[in-house]
């Protein structure tokens, strides 16, 4: 859609520009339509989430992946096959916790990303806690869904 509008504007500004020379606004606006362009693709290939390079033996937990969306809009991809992980979770001093894959550390779990707290909660493919978070950054998490142990 951001696409869409950011061709318009460019498109626009363009006939504008070759039209009237002297329209001050046309620079603006062929700016504001290329913004758009790009920020409509970025969002577009980041929800999108293609890694080939990631392979997942269970079937099931793949297509979980693939179809898991952030609670409570469920617009957006919540992870890839490269963010999400079966994940150890334990309840901490200020609620609960999760150990990080690729830092090692706990940290917190917030109790607005975890589908039991949503009123259409999807539930883990195998029973297993899921996580998808951040790489560089533990305190960023996308989705979480509590599996049947915890």
């Amino acid at each position: 859609m951001l696409e869409a509008i950011g061709a318009i504007l460019v498109i626009w500004a363009i006939f504008l520009g070759l039209w009237n020379k002297r329209n001050w606004f046309v620079p603006y606006m062929l700016a504001i339509g290329v913004v758009f362009i790009a920020l409509g693709s970025a969002l577009y290939a980041k929800a999108q989430h293609v890694h080939p390079d990631e392979t997942i033996p269970d079937p099931s937990v793949a297509k979980f992946y693939e179809t898991w969306t952030r609670p409570p809009q469920r617009t957006v991809s919540c992870c890839n096959k490269k963010d999400c992980y079966s994940a150890k979770i334990r309840r901490g001093q200020n609620g609960l916790e999760y150990l990080h894959k690729w830092s090692g550390t706990w940290a917190p779990l917030p109790a607005s990303i975890i589908e039991s707290n949503h009123s259409d909660p999807r539930e883990s493919p195998n029973t297993e806690n899921r996580v998808c978070a951040n790489e560089m950054f533990p305190d960023v998490v996308y989705c979480a869904v509590l599996g049947s142990g915890t």
